[in-house]
């Protein structure tokens, strides 16, 4: 029989504290738990699949071309030598901001700066983090690699139209001459209108690189006239060009390690002091990397924190 226990917030956080602190665990230095999962040899697998493949496919090379027996066999003899993994299975890590989201995943991967923490700073961002495998290098090296994918035109369109109306009747909410709908107004006013404002300011601040740019080119009549909204999708595709974007949307950056990587796409994925960052305009990040857990057709999601917009 299994018992449980209901603990309120407070309790949870004194048992917490009672408890002594675990070290984390360290690949490098100590031996893996004595589980059957540790013990699957498989490299001696891949080694030996692969030569059973290139001994297949030499006997059968030269058969007759109208034999489809042999031609399906032929086939099949050279694709044991690349196994296809299995579509990922996803795993949400959920939470609020400063939950300890990333550091679990670190922790998870044995890669210490593979993932943003907030014991770096601000670590908020409004997109899905994904974590894929990628194989290692003939050489053994590691090598980490990401595809920021931003979000779509339709997204952007109503992201830019959202934000410049939410700052515009932050300034100009006694517009007597505006023929915006009335309940709009209503549904402002009673919401969180400062939240609302520094959102607007934070994301429009984004596509033009600072505040005081976004400030010089802002107007209530480029708003009312509808200029401005054309210049934020202009200046956003200003920045895909610098970033060389493909024709998908998604920006590639790499990194011999993970720190290199980690500084690359940071201002993908927060705010960074002097940096151009675009990171309220990227739908997800993939990260790959190489790691037991992720070979085994895993896919690791660090989804953005209650906090953040």
């Amino acid at each position: 029989m299994v018992h449980f226990q209901i603990f309120s917030r407070e309790e949870y956080l004194a048992y917490a504290k009672s408890q002594p602190a675990l070290q984390p665990y360290r690949s490098a230095t100590e031996t893996p738990p004595d589980h059957p999962w540790f013990h699957i040899p498989r490299a001696k697998i891949d080694d030996e699949t692969k030569e059973f493949s290139r001994v297949a496919a030499k006997c059968l090379k030269g058969h007759p071309r109208d034999d489809k027996e042999l031609k399906h066999l032929y086939e099949a003899a050279k694709a044991l030598s690349q196994v296809p993994k299995g579509i990922p299975i996803p795993v949400a890590f959920v939470g609020p901001q400063g939950a300890g989201k990333s550091l679990l995943l670190c922790a998870l991967f044995d890669c210490n700066g593979l993932s943003l923490t907030g014991a770096e700073g601000k670590a908020c961002t409004s997109s899905v983090i994904r974590y894929l495998h990628y194989p290692k290098n003939q050489d053994g090296s590691t090598a980490f690699l990401a595809e920021i994918k931003f979000l779509d035109a339709k997204k952007l369109e109503a992201m830019f139209a959202e934000q410049c109306r939410n700052y515009y009747y932050y300034h100009n909410d006694d517009d007597s001459d505006d023929e915006e709908d009335p309940s709009f107004r209503e549904d402002f006013k009673s919401n969180d209108s400062d939240g609302l404002k520094d959102t607007a300011e934070d994301i429009l601040s984004a596509i033009f690189g600072s505040k005081e740019n976004f400030e010089d080119h802002w107007s209530a009549d480029s708003y009312k006239s509808g200029e401005f909204v054309r210049l934020c999708r202009l200046k956003f595709e200003e920045a895909l060009q610098k970033e060389n974007t493909s024709s998908q949307g998604i920006a590639t950056k790499m990194g011999v390690t993970q720190h290199e990587l980690l500084k690359r796409i940071k201002p993908f994925i927060t705010q960074v002091p002097g940096e151009h960052c675009l990171w309220p305009l990227v739908d997800d990040v993939t990260v790959y990397a190489s790691h037991q857990l992720l070979e085994q057709s895993l896919e690791c999601l660090d989804l953005p924190g209650e906090s953040c917009y």
